[in-house]
């Protein structure tokens, strides 16, 4: 005799659709983190290029004011934008909102940059708290930036004063 085929299992059993059911929870789980750990570290990339490109855009106008050759000089520049800086060089990040005051600069969507005009300081919010390495005693997501004009004695044989123009991180709190 045949054994019994009547009784053929058809679809899966409620111990096989849990145990399939947590496998796939498993990986979407290590997928997302691993997805939000590229997310940041792009940020953090994106951030310190326009930092960089920032950081040479100043380097550039000063050594345009001590040369002559822009017709401004270096206390023209101090307090300014930075992102103005960038002209000559490039064109402003895609992600760059422009001059804002008041609410309008309260209101600046996370993942952008803006000068406040109120402030007088160039601001980068952060989208996500763990893409802010270096700045983790801000108060909230932005990170703020002026451009200051500071004076030192320089040791030179004249013993006169040197000026130096320098983008700054300014606390908030």
């Amino acid at each position: 005799m045949q054994p019994d085929l009547k009784r053929r299992q058809s679809g899966f059993s409620l111990l096989e659709l849990v145990v399939v059911g947590l496998v796939i929870l498993v990986v979407a789980t290590a997928s997302y983190r691993q997805y939000m750990s590229l997310v940041v570290d792009a940020e953090i990339a994106a951030f310190n290029g326009v930092r960089g490109w920032l950081q040479a855009g100043v380097n550039l106008a000063m050594s345009d004011a001590i040369s002559g050759r822009a017709g401004r000089r270096l206390e023209d520049l101090d307090g300014t934008n930075p992102m103005v800086l960038l002209d000559s060089a490039m064109v402003p990040p895609s992600n760059y909102l422009g001059e804002l005051s008041g609410l309008a600069a309260q209101q600046a969507e996370p993942g952008n940059w803006y000068f406040d005009l109120d402030q007088r300081a160039l601001f980068y919010r952060f989208r996500y708290r763990q893409a802010m390495p270096g700045f983790e005693q801000a108060p909230d997501d932005r990170v703020g930036f002026e451009l200051k004009l500071l004076r030192s004695r320089a040791d030179n044989p004249n013993n006169r004063d040197q000026q130096t123009l320098r983008l700054e991180f300014i606390p908030l709190y």
